[in-house]
């Protein structure tokens, strides 16, 4: 798709884009401040459209050119320029009108364009026709740009250039229209009724709208914090039965979110039952016919779309780049709403939910395809994960930030003082760091202008006793996602467990890769655990149970089940799946373990506990790397009790295909990664300087036969090809000190044999096979 033509002239316009309170110019020479847009007709059985829109222009700079207003398929009949019909250009996007000679900055000029067509409409925006009912979407999933005002009246057609309107429409006068803003009035004639709606707050063309059809019309009030809103419901007639007990909440949501944002700065609220939907038009939601159901299983939808009242139409991102401002903050009032109506359990489940999809899906081709800033997201995916749940998650971590009363003040702050305006992320930045007194640059820079994620883990922790308390110090490292720069003024809260499971939470600050703070307990802490309280956005997803029957226990968004076979009181279980590189991954020598995540588990128990822990493994998908040049027979767990220690094997049962399922281990507090065998190392003759394997005789065209010592310690013995294939496996007890092993005729000529022990200690020996 091209690009689209707004003024003929070479210029880069966003280089044009400024912010300030007020309304600022989308063009450097024009702006629009009024449309007036009349819909003569529209015939539901031929879909054509007859219209024509007055738009009221003020000159900007008086070195302009010709204007022009975006328009897409319809057929332009005529143009007059302050009541002068003039000769006009029509490219495949726009009409170009000329301007009157002889004007200069401040003077305003009006260009009326007369029309007629078959709107466009894609798959979601544009003018649907259902049946005897009409409609607009004012934006395309699939179009580029998403704007689709401009396929029912010309515009300048983007998020910035906002302006007054009014909407005259005549329809049979068997039909209701329903539009935003408030009705002034109605004319009929003869057997036609001509609607006339009034906009009396300034918004981006996209969110006008019109609903033409056989309407029901519920009314209600709320009394709102400037004065009585009218509420309308405007449905199917079969559908009016359904609204008190859909919306029983509403008047509660309202007043939720003016109490949290600032008051809501609109004419009314209107919900439009429309065939598709669901979309945020000013003070006219167009909301999904199938979604009026007799319960609240939509609630949260159209709670979500009500919060654009705020997020998006009050204040609007500024461009498609920065659709997380419009769909992001609104998903996080979305669920904030939830928090406060069904507790916070409610709540964070969502944000986890949203968590586990950015980090695990986000980035993969059939998504985002890559890790990109927020502010700069491809407009392929303007309407896609990271927008949505990757904002919300960032204005959860902001309210965190900030602390509740700052944050929520700060919200309604910038209402105050920036409702009607277009704000890209910096702007956004800029004004919350102004209402707030907090600069929140680094915090920004962070979380919306860098791509991927940062992690934060536990690199150590020293505990010194100070009579009866004791002086623990934690070392922090921040890790990174999808991303190479580290991040400052950070914020990141670490949870202390004493062994009876009460809890503390300190906030550590630091800035770049590492952080460390000293804390002064009164008792020596079981553990300690980062974000436990889901208090921010980074790279992990975990869960914690309380477990008090034995089954299998699924460890959500985690990765993990723990099957439990004994319980006599209880166990607390908390895995923590940290998605980002584990430390000290060369410390298993003949491993390389896995880049992109490892587990930390910590059990707490209560009498006797017995579990195996299920790891999920998986060729397609964080695990790929290690199926590089194998066929994933190599794969494997390994495990150490903390930071401090190195990497070791153990003893793990493979549940599934060499490709995708389990790893079953003895569950135990610790660190667990994905492994494969190296075969840039195991190809060395020695990785011990203290060998106790022989592989006899050498070469040898029969037996060979691999000798060792007994040993409680070791595990088992594997002999691979040269090319690191896995030949065969044998599994060791304490009374084994050798196998014997036969190779086939077909097999290559050279051979490792490695034997693994239980502390992580690897032996090898190169064999020769004489055929």
């Amino acid at each position: 798709m091209g690009k689209r033509i707004i003024f003929l002239f070479a210029f880069v316009l966003s280089a044009f884009l400024s912010f300030s309170q007020n309304k600022t110019p989308v063009s450097p020479f024009f702006d629009v401040t009024m449309y007036i847009v009349t819909i003569d007709s529209i015939n539901v059985s031929t879909k054509i459209l007859h219209a024509n829109t007055e738009a009221s222009v003020e000159i900007v700079n008086a070195e302009y050119g010709d204007f022009a207003l975006d328009l897409t398929e319809l057929t332009v009949d005529s143009v007059f320029i302050d009541g002068v019909n003039v000769d006009f250009v029509r490219t495949d996007t726009t009409v170009v009108v000329p301007v009157p000679e002889g004007m200069a900055a401040g003077d305003n000029f009006t260009a009326k364009i007369f029309y007629h067509g078959v709107p466009f409409h894609e798959s979601w925006g544009g003018v649907h026709f259902n049946g005897e009912y009409v409609f607009n979407l004012g934006v395309g999933i699939e179009t580029i740009p998403h704007n689709l005002a401009r396929s029912w009246f010309p515009c300048v057609d983007n998020f910035t250039d906002k302006a007054l309107f009014e909407l005259f429409i005549t329809v049979p006068d068997t039909k209701k229209a329903i539009c935003g803003g408030y009705l002034r009035g109605t004319e009929v004639t003869d057997d036609k009724i001509t609607y006339n709606y009034v906009y009396d707050r300034e918004l981006p063309p996209y969110l006008a709208s019109f609903a033409i059809g056989d309407y029901t019309i519920v009314s209600d009030n709320y009394d709102g914090q400037e004065g009585q809103i009218p509420i309308s419901f405007n449905v199917y007639p079969n559908q009016t039965g359904v609204l008190d007990n859909m919306f029983s909440n509403l008047h509660t949501v309202i007043d939720l979110f003016e109490n949290s944002f600032g008051p809501y700065r609109f004419e009314s609220i209107g919900f439009t039952s429309t065939s598709l939907g669901a979309m945020e038009h000013q003070s006219n939601i167009s909301f999904p016919s199938s979604c009026f159901t007799n319960n609240h299983d939509y609630e949260s939808l159209y709670v979500h779309e009500l919060s654009h009242s705020w997020f998006g139409n009050a204040i609007t991102c500024a461009s498609a780049s920065d659709m997380w401002i419009n769909e992001g903050w609104a998903t996080f009032a979305e669920y904030y709403y939830q928090e406060v109506l069904y507790g916070h359990d409610v709540y964070i489940d969502l944000l986890d939910a949203s968590r586990q999809k950015i980090l695990m899906t986000a980035h993969n081709a059939a998504n985002d395809g890559g890790y990109y800033p927020l502010n700069a997201i491809p407009e392929t995916n303007t309407y896609g994960i990271s927008s949505y749940q990757r904002g919300a998650l960032v204005a959860h971590s902001l309210r965190n930030y900030l602390g509740d009363d700052l944050f929520f003040s700060s919200l309604a702050g910038l209402f105050d003082d920036y409702s009607y305006t277009s704000m890209s992320s910096e702007n956004l930045c800029n004004a919350l760091s102004t209402v707030s007194g907090v600069n929140l640059f680094d915090f920004f820079q962070n979380y919306v202008m860098s791509p991927g994620v940062a992690g934060y883990i536990i690199d150590s922790i020293s505990v010194d006793p100070l009579g009866v308390s004791f002086l623990t110090t934690v070392y922090l490292q921040q890790k990174m996602r999808g991303r190479d720069n580290f991040s400052s003024s950070l914020r990141v809260p670490v949870t202390f467990f004493n062994d009876k499971l009460e809890t503390e939470t300190h906030v550590i600050e630091f800035d770049n890769q590492y952080g460390s703070q000293s804390f002064i307990l009164n008792y020596e802490p079981a553990a300690v655990v980062v974000d436990y309280y889901h208090e921010m956005y980074d790279a992990k997803l975990d869960k914690g149970i309380m477990i008090k029957n034995t089954g299998l226990k699924p460890f959500a968004n985690t990765s993990v089940k723990v099957n439990v076979d004994a319980v006599d009181d209880s166990a607390y279980v908390y895995v923590n799946h940290n998605l980002v590189c584990p430390n000290n991954r060369t410390s298993l020598k003949g491993y390389r373990l896995s880049d992109n995540h490892f587990w930390r588990v910590e059990v707490f128990e209560f009498g006797d506990f017995t579990a195996d822990g299920l790891f999920y493994y998986g060729r397609s998908g964080i695990d790929g790397d290690l199926y590089v040049d194998n066929s994933g027979e190599d794969v494997c767990i390994v495990y150490r009790p903390n930071g401090k220690e190195p990497w070791r094997t153990i003893d793990f049962e493979r549940i599934g295909s060499n490709i995708i399922g389990d790893f079953k281990v003895e569950l135990m507090s610790g660190e667990y990664c994905l492994a494969v065998l190296d075969s840039t190392q195991a190809a060395i003759d020695d990785f011990s300087s203290n060998l106790s394997l022989m592989v006899y005789p050498n070469p040898s065209s029969t037996t060979f036969t691999a000798n060792f010592a007994p040993s409680t310690n070791n595990m088992r013995i594997t002999i691979y090809d040269m090319s690191m294939r896995r030949i065969a496996t044998y599994n060791l007890d304490e009374t084994s000190t050798c196998i014997s092993w036969v190779p086939s005729e077909t097999d290559s000529a050279f051979y490792i044999f490695v034997l693994e022990g239980k502390d992580g200690k690897i032996e090898s020996r190169k064999a020769v096979f004489v055929k």
